[in-house]
């Protein structure tokens, strides 16, 4: 048996109780809605439960795109870094007080 979210049975009797008191004053019933919140008429949700407006995310570029794009700021924040906290151990010159502070928020960044 699946596990039954709480948000679910919440928007369950939303909608419940928005029929029953639109059906009693005359007023057309809400469209009902799955757990997406797309509108689940037939024919709207493809073999894998989700709407056919929803792309799966093997097709969609941000899948690709987004861990690519942190890895490279990852990158090039450690590279950065590093090369800072290496300047301020090698030359003596470099330490004083407000080196000290920048190096500090460096090798803790």
């Amino acid at each position: 048996m699946d596990a039954v979210d709480v948000g679910d049975l919440a928007l369950a009797r939303l909608l419940v109780n928005a029929t029953v008191a639109a059906v009693s004053i005359g007023a057309a019933a809400p469209p009902s809605l799955n757990a997406s919140g797309a509108d689940a008429a037939a024919g709207d949700v493809d073999a894998t439960g989700l709407p056919e407006s929803v792309e799966p995310h093997e097709n969609r570029p941000e899948t690709y795109f987004v861990p690519v794009l942190f890895a490279l700021i990852f990158i090039v924040g450690v590279l950065g870094n590093g090369t800072l906290v290496l300047v301020f151990a090698r030359d003596p010159k470099m330490r004083n007080v407000p080196n000290t502070y920048i190096f500090r928020y460096r090798s803790n960044d």
